[in-house]
């Protein structure tokens, strides 16, 4: 229990939000150093500065008469705070697999390109996820 991993994460999450204009799901893969609390050997508080690359599917009337439905994005920096249930299994040495069912709050800036024109952007959101990840301890 308590502090008990600090490693670099690397990872496939699954993602869907319900905001008012849109249903946004998507799937991203990230990379960056983490910092983990257990609670119990499953249930962990976890904290990742981390670099991402999303597919976003946003589904609004504007975006599918655009013909837009998917709409990659890079993420260049950002903080992700999430709690969730996880199950971790050692591959080789200081090297786990990690499914986990969760929910995350984060805040990133990040540059996309949507409708022919490039973006950057500040976002602060939450959504639930799930997530496949490789992590390596020290």
């Amino acid at each position: 229990m308590g502090l008990e991993k600090i490693g670099v994460i690397f990872g496939l999450s699954g993602y869907y939000m319900n905001s008012d204009s849109a249903i946004i799901s998507g799937t991203e893969i990230f990379l960056g150093p983490t910092l983990r609390y257990y609670a119990t050997k499953q249930i962990f508080l976890e904290t990742t500065t981390f670099f991402q690359y999303s597919w976003n599917q946003i589904r609004t009337p504007e975006q599918i008469s655009a013909g837009n439905w998917y709409i990659p994005r890079v993420d260049f920096a950002g903080i992700k705070c999430q709690v969730g249930v996880g199950y971790s299994k050692r591959l080789i040495k200081n090297v786990y697999l990690e499914p986990l069912v969760g929910y995350q709050i984060y805040w990133k800036w990040y540059a996309t390109y949507a409708n022919n024109q490039p973006y950057e952007l500040y976002e602060t959101s939450h959504n639930f996820i799930f997530s496949l990840c490789l992590q390596y301890s020290f």
